[in-house]
């Protein structure tokens, strides 16, 4: 018998360990994507997703559907993941300049437009980015934040936040362009800091 989520969440909030493991089965994979994005490698990544499923199962009773339960669950894994960093990794790299647009493609036709890349190289390339710039280009390219947002949740001005996001741009354009996904004779994209 199938469960609507409704009725999942309910027996979830009575302990149930059958239902808490259906809604990890259903969420987790798709977590562990949001997790990775954020982490350096599969552990921390599987230390993340661990830690925010932890959160979610004790605050599901703060749960009042505002909000759909993805969402909700979201905010949760996205803190945890932001907490995380802030905790294990090293934030001190600072620059500043630039703004930017709503999401991936875009950032990614930012670095130039004769770029052909698919999802998994691109989160490749960015896993190989610096903390910071990772985690605002993840919460401003891939999550829709606005600076201020960003600012607020990893407490860093604003002007950080978009420098940090115009420094993974370059990160990001320079790690392209030595990895030869830009085309020879397309000399402008050569160019680049």
């Amino acid at each position: 018998m199938q469960l609507n989520l409704s009725q999942l969440l309910k027996s979830c909030l009575e302990n149930d360990p059958l239902a808490q493991r259906r809604l990890f089965e259903i969420n987790g994979p798709k977590m562990m994507g949001l997790c990775l994005r954020y982490a350096r490698n599969y552990d921390d990544a599987s230390e993340i997703l661990q830690e925010s499923f932890i959160k979610v199962f004790k605050n599901l009773g703060s749960f009042e559907g505002r909000s759909s339960f993805d969402t909700w669950m979201n905010r949760i894994f996205i803190n945890t993941a932001i907490s995380y960093c802030r905790k294990h990794y090293n934030f001190d790299n600072t620059i500043s300049l630039n703004d930017g647009s709503t999401n991936l493609e875009n950032e990614l036709s930012n670095i130039g437009d004769t770029v052909n890349i698919d999802a998994k190289d691109a989160l490749r390339f960015m896993a190989k980015l610096p903390e910071k710039c990772r985690i605002v280009m993840n919460l401003f390219a891939i999550e829709g934040y606005s600076h201020e947002e960003i600012a607020e949740q990893m407490e860093i001005t604003v002007g950080t936040s978009k420098s940090q996001l115009f420094r993974a741009r370059m990160l990001l354009k320079k790690m392209l362009i030595n990895d030869n996904y830009f085309n020879e004779s397309n000399e402008q994209y050569r160019q680049v800091i």
